[in-house]
């Protein structure tokens, strides 16, 4: 059938095929240390043999009859990683993913130093103003401050108005014909003080309220009385006299004052008889104002009632004596200049009711007492102020 040419050519075609083939599957399994061909039997069917063992048969030939040992491929140690190929090209940007949620918000930082006062940039002619000056805000700016204050605030004949802190109501502030008006305004408190509309109180109600200083001269004048809590009333210091209290203890005496100059010696006046008697007067003391005194007398006598004492000329000496139908407790002077010890100081009162005679129980006392008048007070020689 076929020619010899052809069988020949089928054969060297065979072998190369078979050549190349085994080629390739040692080259592979060279590369990559797996048998392709050994794959490929197991796959239909065949068992190959294990390349990790080595098997001896004995083989009958026709010549000898020896083992023969048939080695069969080992695996190697792999060889070392080959170098990194170069990176391929970037792929295409990937869409965006979508925007994630806001993280918390981080501790507030340490405040810094504050920095150096700035200058005012703007400055404005209030001078230029045509119309009223109003902040930009309600309650919130300051006119001035601790640092940059105004000297002067010159206001006309209108109202300052403060606004009330509680019940928020403006309060307004006027000078009227000398009066300063507080509109709005129900009490003025000047530490624990309060003057109200209707008096004067302490806020503390254990606290006393004064009027003066220790050392003050003056005395507090009442126009028409005082009323007490329980109703009554004291609109003069002629009421009946209470007993007289226990003397308290003398007080330290002062310091000797200064001695003052000596004045002009007067004329020498002509001489008097000393048998002459000395003239008394007598008034009635029961008269609305009392009566007043005539210094004409040297010598005034007392019964009962109430009776007033000029100031009279440096030197004047006149005497008080007690009638026969007088009680003492009943004999009231009003003396216009009187010099007392107050507390072992001197201190002239002005218009006292002053008690000449003692009336103490169980006592015999003078019915006599005298009374010099110098440097614009009488000085008399005893008795006590009405109480």
């Amino acid at each position: 059938m076929f020619t010899k040419p052809i069988i020949r050519t089928i054969a060297i075609v065979s072998s190369l095929v078979i050549s190349t083939a085994t080629a390739s599957l040692y080259v592979n399994e060279t590369m990559t240390g797996h048998s392709i061909l050994s794959d490929s039997l197991d796959v239909i069917g065949f068992c190959p043999y294990s390349a990790e063992s080595t098997t001896t048969v004995g083989v009958s030939t026709t010549s000898t009859n020896v083992p023969t040992t048939i080695a069969t491929s080992v695996t190697g140690a792999p060889g070392a990683d080959g170098a990194t190929g170069a990176p391929g090209p970037t792929g295409a940007t990937g869409t965006p993913g979508e925007k994630g949620a806001t993280g918390a918000t981080g501790p507030t930082g340490t405040a810094g130093e504050t920095g150096p006062i700035g200058s005012c940039p703007v400055s404005y002619n209030i001078s230029s103003a045509t119309g009223d000056l109003l902040p930009a805000q309600d309650n919130v700016s300051s006119l001035g401050s601790p640092t940059f204050r105004w000297k002067g605030l010159q206001l006309g004949p209108g109202t300052l108005f403060i606004e009330d802190k509680t019940t928020h109501l403006q309060a307004g502030i006027t000078i009227d014909n000398g009066s300063l008006l507080i509109d709005g305004a129900e009490n003025i408190r000047l530490g624990n003080i309060l003057i109200t509309s209707s008096g004067i109180r302490s806020v503390l109600s254990s606290q006393d309220i004064t009027i003066g200083a220790l050392g003050d001269q003056g005395y507090l004048k009442v126009a028409h009385g005082i009323k007490f809590i329980d109703g009554t009333i004291l609109d003069t210091a002629s009421g009946a006299i209470g007993a007289t209290g226990a003397t308290g203890a003398n007080g330290p005496r002062g310091p000797t004052g200064l001695t003052g100059a000596t004045g002009l010696t007067g004329a020498t006046g002509p001489a008097g008889d000393p048998r002459t008697p000395l003239v008394v007067g007598s008034k009635d003391g029961n008269e609305r104002p009392p009566a007043i005194l005539d210094l004409k007398s040297q010598v005034f006598e007392f019964n009962e009632g109430t009776w007033a004492l000029p100031d009279g000329r440096e030197g004047e000496i006149v005497y008080f004596v007690m009638g026969n139908s007088g009680r003492a407790e009943n004999i009231l002077i009003q003396v216009n200049h009187l010099r007392v010890i107050e507390e072992g100081r001197t201190a002239i009162l002005v218009d006292p009711i002053w008690l000449p005679f003692s009336f103490a129980a169980g006592t015999n006392t003078t019915s006599l007492l005298s009374a010099v008048f110098t440097k614009e007070a009488w000085n008399i020689s005893g008795g006590t102020r009405a109480r």
